[in-house]
């Protein structure tokens, strides 16, 4: 006897609770067929729901990551809820509800959109399960797609829930901050970084920043590196390197240094030449760092560099030398890479016309924005040594 009557308390107890359920259910179903905006018939106590992950907000391309839906402390009793959740559908899919969320394990709604990137659902709390506290609403899986970037995740201003005792919306849509997230691409092969400092001869003019042109303060330069041991080498990358006016030993040395290091995923550990060519410049070899305009290169010299590492090398102390003057070809826009009496022959023609603008921009070599004597004076010292070339 004693047993029956506490399974009758028992079986009583449950249709309390499920009576409260069922009413909260009913609510809920007002509040979503309710033609009014929601916002407009909030409670005056209300709740807030916060959107997270225990993933990193950091997430991979194809990642695939939950998103939980919590309620922040309050003293409401939830009982059901309706929401719906925006998103990029360029950056994600949606991929499923769990449906095993304690105690929120009803399912009354789940409506995807995909192509709008909208997700609604409604769920309600399952009546049987207790002692398990009711800040877990639900939680959703998304998968990353193969689109890199910023985005997010955001609760739709709709979104309405229902509490024991209360007739209208609790929930304050407007208060609930998007989940952020950042969108990586795949990982890249670790590359050998090889930044520079280097100098063109007489540029700036007398040393004196204000005499380079302000388009000149951009370069384009080729770089190259050549194996000592094997003999090969790089295919010339055209690079930019921008002026930097800074204190050196020569007063009539101007630095310029790359914008992005020079980069390569498959060049081996070894000992290196560093190949340089200006754009009305002889291509120089650099085969030590710090290298000086008096420094000779044996056949075996070379700088060591280490692959998948970072190197910073430093040859403005041996500025670039003017010649190999783009002049050569039928368009007179190329160069041989050879500096001889064509370009001398080319430059001096241009000293009767300093402002031409092609004489400018193929024989300027301090970019002060006209071909001078100073010009010929830096073209008559590289050929000078023109036999080093």
């Amino acid at each position: 006897m004693n047993t029956l009557t506490q399974q009758f308390a028992k079986n009583a107890q449950s249709l309390l609770v499920f009576a409260i359920v069922f009413t909260g259910l009913i609510t809920l179903m007002t509040l979503i067929k309710t033609s009014q905006d929601p916002r407009q018939q909030a409670s005056e106590e209300s709740i807030v729901f916060t959107l997270k992950s225990e993933s990193a907000s950091t997430l991979k391309q194809g990642a695939e990551f939950a998103l939980i839906v919590e309620k922040q402390p309050s003293s409401l009793q939830v009982t059901a809820a309706d929401f719906t959740l925006e998103f990029d559908p360029n950056v994600l899919e949606y991929t499923k509800l769990d449906r095993s969320t304690k105690p929120f394990s009803i399912v009354l709604m789940e409506h995807l959109n995909q192509e709008a990137g909208i997700v609604r659902i409604a769920v309600g709390k399952n009546p049987e399960i207790s002692g398990i506290s009711d800040s877990k609403i639900a939680v959703i899986g998304f998968k990353v797609k193969n689109t890199a970037g910023d985005s997010k995740i955001k609760l739709g201003l709709n979104s309405q829930v229902a509490a024991v005792g209360y007739q209208t919306n609790v929930l304050t849509s407007s208060s609930v901050e998007p989940y952020n997230f950042t969108v990586i691409g795949e990982t890249t092969t670790p590359t050998t970084d090889v930044q520079m400092n280097f100098s063109f001869a007489g540029t700036p003019a007398e040393g004196n920043g204000q005499f380079l042109q302000q388009a000149a303060k951009s370069q384009r330069v080729a770089v190259s590196l050549q194996n000592i041991k094997t003999g090969e080498i790089t295919t010339p990358t055209k690079m930019t390197a921008s002026f930097k006016q800074v204190a050196t030993s020569d007063p009539k040395v101007g630095i310029f240094s790359l914008d992005t290091a020079w980069k390569n995923e498959e060049i081996p550990t070894g000992t290196y030449n560093i190949l340089i060519k200006g754009p009305l410049h002889q291509q120089i070899r650099f085969c030590k760092n710090n290298q000086t305009a008096t420094d000779r290169c044996g056949l075996i010299e070379g700088i060591a560099i280490t692959a998948q590492e970072e190197h910073q090398l430093e040859f403005a102390a041996r500025p670039l030398s003017c010649g190999d003057l783009p002049i050569s070809g039928t368009n007179r826009d190329k160069q041989d890479g050879i500096v001889r009496v064509t370009d001398y022959s080319f430059m001096l023609s241009c000293l009767g016309k300093r402002k031409d603008a092609a004489c400018v921009a193929r024989a300027d070599c301090n970019s002060d924005g006209s071909v001078t004597n100073l010009d010929m004076d830096l073209l008559l010292e590289t050929l000078s040594i023109a036999y080093d070339q």
